[in-house]
């Protein structure tokens, strides 16, 4: 089975890391909970702490042909 890259809404990024500031839960266990790896757990927390909820949201970018061939 391929395995791709995993997409994660910003609801769930969120909630993960609410619990881990809040404390109480350490970022191993909710990277077990959640089957997330703790190195993205850690990132997703870092962002929140930079740019609040607006650096969990995931963007998507579509470009067009012209600029693929740049």
């Amino acid at each position: 089975m391929p395995r791709g890259k995993k997409k994660y809404s910003t609801e769930l990024k969120l909630e993960i890391i609410q619990k881990y500031i809040k404390g109480g839960v350490s970022l191993y266990s909710l990277s077990e909970e959640f089957h997330v790896d703790s190195a993205l757990i850690r990132r997703w927390k870092n962002a929140y702490l930079e740019h609040g909820v607006a650096g969990l949201c995931t963007i998507r970018r579509t470009y067009s042909g012209d600029f693929k061939i740049l």
